[in-house]
């Protein structure tokens, strides 16, 4: 992680999943004076998180369907339909590209990190566009790098 936000200029977050939430539960801030962050132990529903979509978007389908059950009923649905169409564009596209819904100007991006299994946790990078950001699909390119880097260490593919 420490590489990746040397490598981008940006802060990058881990979050997993904990019950109907997605949790930071590490965080390295951005190289420099400048960067937005959340910290260790922010929560959201999973239903309202970039690091949420993609913790469900990219899990087996049985995993999908046990998630499904559990937090359709409380999203609603519409909410829920728009959440399923956002993953199966997840799914394609392999990240999730989406404009933050707490803070203005700020772009999340995330990626899978996976085990054997699984996918484990979300590599999420609240995207700051400053004057030495790096552009954003060189970023993805970068996220995308680290993720699988560090699901081969976990044994994923």
């Amino acid at each position: 992680m420490r590489q990746l936000s040397i490598a981008i200029g940006q802060s990058v977050h881990m979050a997993v999943a904990s019950a109907d939430q997605m949790v930071v539960v590490a965080r390295i801030e951005a190289p420099g004076d400048l960067g937005f962050s959340v910290r260790v132990g922010y929560r959201r529903p999973l239903v309202a998180a970039t690091s949420g979509l993609v913790l469900y978007a990219f899990q087996p389908e049985a995993i999908r369907a046990e998630w499904r059950a559990r937090l359709k009923p409380a999203a609603g649905a519409g909410s829920w339909s728009d959440f399923e169409t956002r993953a199966t564009t997840a799914r394609k596209a392999g990240y999730v590209r989406a404009d933050s819904v707490v803070a203005r100007q700020i772009t999340d991006l995330s990626a899978p990190i996976r085990d054997a299994e699984s996918v484990v946790a979300a590599l999420t990078v609240p995207y700051a566009e400053t004057p030495t950001a790096i552009p954003i699909p060189d970023t993805i390119a970068a996220i995308l790098a680290a993720a699988r880097e560090i699901s081969t260490e976990l044994g994923g593919a």
